[in-house]
């Protein structure tokens, strides 16, 4: 299943690109549009079919909400491959899906600290109250950890088995990824529970460090995934 999570901007949304571009490269899988409760949700009539699904959950959790949303609708899908809607394939990943790790990431950067601009201590004190309410723990060296890094965008391919765990360690109900920097801390965080279940996203990725593809991303000179960088 690929979950396309939208918050329709049509200045910014190149959501006609990522419906088309996954039924190109998986025309068999089925795709759920989550709306980020956009303001007119309109745009997803177009695309409503057998094998595209339109889903109003009101999330305000941004991608990583739309992902869990999903998750708790539809909890037997053997992966979920979560993209946003400023983003769109460029090739199959069928041969990422097939191996075993419960979360290949499209782009992951190991530089977790100096990628956030403003906001350091913020940050701190969000990944502590976020992991106060997680059946996971946060050691206090994660400041200085350089041993995990950040999922970016939340975007990957996350097997069964790992959703499964999110919720059973109190993920629905705990995260709140409800504005721009909470979403950057989001990313964050599930790379360093990446960490936890022994998933290195270094070697767990399709396109590498998004820091040393930064300026090819929106391209589309990738080989596998265009990524436009909205700034919502």
């Amino acid at each position: 299943m690929f979950v396309v999570s939208c918050y329709y901007d049509k200045q910014k949304s190149i959501i006609d690109e990522t419906i088309s571009s996954i039924r190109q490269f998986h025309p068999e899988e089925k795709i759920v549009i989550c709306d980020s409760d956009s303001i007119d949700k309109s745009y997803a009539q177009k695309y409503i079919s057998d094998y595209v699904e339109f889903f109003d959950s009101k999330n305000k959790r941004r991608p990583i909400g739309a992902l869990l949303e999903t998750y708790k609708k539809y909890p037997n899908e053997s992966y979920y491959v979560l993209m946003h809607d400023t983003s769109s394939l460029r090739s199959s990943i069928q041969e990422f899906i097939q191996r075993n790790e419960e979360l290949i990431a499209f782009f992951q950067t190991p530089r977790t600290i100096s990628t956030i601009s403003v906001g350091i201590n913020d940050y701190y004190d969000w990944m502590k109250r976020l992991f106060s309410k997680l059946n996971y723990e946060l050691n206090e060296d994660f400041r200085v950890d350089g041993s995990y890094s950040v999922c970016v965008g939340c975007m990957g391919i996350y097997k069964n088995s790992l959703l499964k765990k999110f919720f059973q360690n109190g993920m629905y109900d705990a995260m709140e990824s409800y504005s721009f920097e909470d979403f950057q801390w989001a990313e964050r965080a599930i790379g360093y529970i990446a960490k936890l279940e022994g998933i290195d996203l270094q070697t767990s990725c399709i396109e590498g460090d998004a820091i040393s593809v930064w300026y090819d991303m929106p391209t589309g000179k990738l080989p596998y995934i265009k990524k436009i960088c909205a700034g919502r």
